[in-house]
């Protein structure tokens, strides 16, 4: 679900609200996010305030999680600027740095293999027992400490016995609350 919103919603971020119409689909994600942005909100863009025009440059397919704040959540956060509403995007490769960054810090094992191979390449991931093949990168970075009870770290031949995966090297199992998004991601 969210992948379809960053697709749909990106023409209307870029070009403003007279796309919006053709833009706008029947989920009420898309309803909200719509409205503030026919309020020129505030856009941030991998934590850098950045103006809406700068989002033509920005590939669809790069998106991982949109975030749309408004009123008294878009205030608290940003104060004055953010009156009329703040849109949050995180392209992959901030929400992987971010991921990666939190799960060092979060597993000592996994910080281990990371500094061992020097990316996650050969890591298979893995999260609430839900293979995650692609656009998972918004799923990942949205883990907190709070969210995150478990980091298992499998071997090959565990990551082979327990989910049939030959091509990668390690599995990192997540185990976190149910409010990730997990089901999201395909």
């Amino acid at each position: 679900m969210r992948k379809i919103i960053a697709i749909s919603l990106l023409p209307a971020l870029s070009y403003g609200s007279a796309f919006c119409q053709t833009a706008t689909k029947d989920s009420s994600a898309e309803k909200t996010a719509m409205s503030i942005i026919r309020k020129n909100p505030l856009f941030i863009l991998d934590s850098s305030i950045i103006v809406r025009d700068s989002l033509q440059n920005t590939d669809p397919e790069d998106i991982a999680d949109i975030t749309v704040l408004k009123e008294k959540s878009a205030t608290a956060l940003y104060g004055d600027k953010g009156k009329n509403g703040v849109v949050i995007i995180e392209t992959k490769k901030f929400a992987r740095a971010k991921y990666i960054k939190f799960l060092r810090a979060a597993s000592t094992q996994y910080d281990s293999l990371y500094r061992q191979t020097g990316s996650d390449t050969a890591f298979q991931y893995i999260l609430n027992g839900k293979v995650l093949t692609q656009n998972y990168e918004g799923s990942l970075a949205g883990l907190s400490s709070r969210k995150l009870p478990d980091v298992q770290i499998l071997n090959k031949q565990q990551l082979k016995d327990s989910f049939d995966i030959d091509d990668k090297d390690y599995g990192v199992a997540i185990i976190s609350e149910k409010k990730d998004v997990a089901s999201d991601t395909h």
